[in-house]
């Protein structure tokens, strides 16, 4: 993808870098969250665990 980004001008390698660092935070905030959460009781550590069927 980020040949084709590149390549097709639609980003440059400073965009990326900046693109990856920003994701990378998200997801160290998530995860930080994520940990510093109480664990789900019972039925709630079940719900969204699979999609409902069509």
């Amino acid at each position: 993808m980020e040949n084709y980004l590149t390549s097709n001008n639609v980003a440059d390698n400073q965009e990326l870098l900046a693109l990856d660092e920003q994701v990378k935070k998200e997801i160290d905030i998530a995860e930080e969250f994520a940990e510093n959460s109480p664990l789900p009781e019972g039925r709630e550590a079940l719900e969204g665990l699979y999609a409902t069927p069509l």
